[in-house]
């Protein structure tokens, strides 16, 4: 009985011992079996086209993923659609293999396959990147912008854009609406702009390159110049773009006048010329007889037009001052006359300066001499500025002369520099002030009295005749200077050009609506913001510009250099 319960616990136990052995071999399979679960993550991690091996790239082309999608933006100007990639992804395999060569013609697609047996496609998308940048539109719209009477449509020609404003004074917080085509707007649309100034905006391209506009506006239209080339040139005086130029056969140095509709400027040889701006034909031409050159501003009344040569009359016997029919250009009358200046009309009557002699009073449709006789004691070096009935002349020797043409043969005052060689500019009125130069300086004069109110100096050699709008008067020297002055105070403003660098001299100033323009020794025109001095645009030919300036604006009105004898 002892050995038979012997033999039962043994049984007993090495069952126990053998179920507590399958147990823990059983938890041993469990954990084994929790533990490594095969990976189910299928993904491209990274995806790209390295110019390294493949030529046709300018450079590496990353791939831009959208989730099961993922773009390839290649440059522009690439063709080629047969790459060899390298892909970085998480699973057990990618089917095409990376770095293989495929074709990216059409919509590509990447198997991933993970350790689980699990399968995921990607697809790749090629395309090349946009290099659209223009402006299609520039418009100030009335309903964006409360100011303006109506809607202003810019004029887009390359990268320019001319806008023609309604009024004189330029609004400096204008909103236009631009229509574009390209990635981004640079200001962004919506801002105002500053237009007193030329105001630039850039376009960017899908593929990152970009276009500049420049934005030009001006209530100027036209803007008319000769050259030293023997052209006569007409400006878009918001761009500075060359619109229409006519040859005149030789240098021209006169100052362009518009009458009735045409243009009428004068050659180095002593022509004559009626110009039709519009169709841009010459109407008729008028030879002087000396047919050795003028340098001389026509001036119009009646109907008619009047011109000198500047000429010895004892070398040059056919030299004097002309009357032209403003029509047929037939002549009407010919004052025989030696060197006589620029000419300046009031009232039907004419005054005219000579270099070594008097002034002369003539009757417009005769021609007969009213009065002469005031004499400077080395004559006159520009024409003469009439202002409430009295006349005002440069005297080389004595500065300035007033003349009261109530007692014309009577010298009314005189302001003296003191020193031989004074004034040589044409002198201006401006807010009942007169304006001239005496060499180096730039003088302010009570126009009754002719005593001096302010002085401006220069240290370059002599101003040219002065001009005056919006408190401003404005001046160049035979250095290279111009100056910007307050009329009130003589204070300078602002001053463009270096005569210590040396710039070449400039031509007579032309102010019109808020720009200043001038020509200049070095070939070029250019056009400043008449506030700041800031460039608006220039222009550069193949010679100098030295004539006067003639500006005519959106409504028809029109602006000279003063020595024109047409007084701005």
């Amino acid at each position: 009985m002892k050995n038979s319960c012997l033999g039962n616990f043994k049984r007993n136990r090495l069952l126990w011992i053998t179920f507590i052995a399958i147990l823990f071999l059983g938890e041993g399979c469990k954990k084994k079996d929790q533990s490594s679960p095969k990976s189910s993550v299928k993904l491209i991690t990274d995806f790209r086209l390295l110019a390294a091996d493949n030529p046709a790239l300018p450079a590496d082309i990353p791939g831009n993923f959208s989730r099961d999608t993922i773009y390839l933006y290649l440059p522009a100007g690439v063709s080629e659609r047969s790459f060899i990639p390298k892909i970085r992804f998480t699973g057990t395999r990618i089917s095409p293999a990376t770095a293989v060569m495929q074709d990216f013609s059409t919509v590509l697609v990447y198997t991933v396959t993970a350790e689980d047996g699990s399968s995921k496609p990607f697809y790749v998308v090629t395309r090349n990147l946009s290099d659209e940048k223009s402006i299609q539109r520039f418009i100030l719209e009335k309903s964006v912008n409360p100011s303006l009477d109506a809607d202003i449509t810019g004029e887009i020609q390359g990268e320019s854009i001319a806008l023609s404003l309604p009024a004189a004074s330029i609004s400096t917080s204008l909103v236009p609406t631009i229509v574009y085509t390209g990635k981004t707007l640079s200001p962004v649309q919506g801002t105002a702009g500053n237009f007193n100034n030329p105001v630039s905006y850039t376009v960017t391209a899908e593929d990152g390159s970009f276009r500049n506009y420049n934005v030009f506006s001006s209530y100027n239209q036209e803007v008319y110049a000769g050259s030293e080339d023997g052209f006569l040139y007409a400006f878009d005086a918001r761009t500075g773009r060359v619109d229409r130029k006519w040859n005149l056969g030789s240098p021209v140095q006169s100052n362009p006048i518009m009458y009735n509709g045409n243009l009428y400027a004068c050659s180095g040889n002593g022509t004559l010329f009626c110009i039709d701006p519009v169709s841009g034909s010459v109407r008729w031409t008028h030879q002087s007889d000396a047919m050795t050159g003028t340098h001389a501003a026509p001036i119009a009344y009646n109907g008619a037009i009047f011109y000198n040569d500047f000429l010895v009359n004892t070398i040059y016997a056919e030299g004097g001052i002309y009357s032209v029919n403003a029509t047929t250009g037939s002549r009407r009358w010919k004052i025989p006359r030696e060197l006589a200046v620029s000419l300046t009309m009031n009232n039907g009557v004419f005054y005219s300066c000579q270099r070594f002699y008097s002034m002369y009073a003539y009757d417009w449709n005769t021609g007969a001499n009213l009065w002469n006789g005031l004499i400077s004691p080395i004559g006159f070096s520009s024409n003469p500025c009439f202002w409430n009935n009295m006349i005002f002349a440069d005297g080389e020797l004595m500065d300035m002369i007033a003349i009261d043409l109530n007692n014309p043969g009577v010298m009314k005052w005189h302001h003296s520099n003191g020193s031989l060689g004074g004034a040589s500019a044409a002198p201006t009125v401006y807010n009942n002030k007169l304006y001239s130069d005496n060499g180096l300086n730039l003088n302010c004069l009570d126009p009754l009295t002719g005593a001096l109110i302010w002085r401006f100096s220069s240290p370059s050699s002599g101003f040219r005749p002065p001009v005056g709008m919006n408190g401003i008067i404005y001046s160049n020297t035979k250095g290279g200077e111009l100056y910007a002055v307050n009329a009130e105070t003589g204070s300078l403003v602002w001053k463009f050009g270096s005569y210590e660098n040396t710039n070449p001299s400039l031509s007579n100033v032309t102010v019109a609506n808020n720009a200043v323009y001038f020509g200049n020794w070095n070939n070029s025109i250019t056009a400043l913001n008449a506030a700041t001095g800031a460039v608006l645009w220039a222009y550069t030919g193949s010679r100098p510009f030295y004539s006067g300036i003639l500006v005519v604006d959106k409504a028809g009105t029109q602006y000279h250099s003063c020595i024109s004898g047409n007084q701005q």
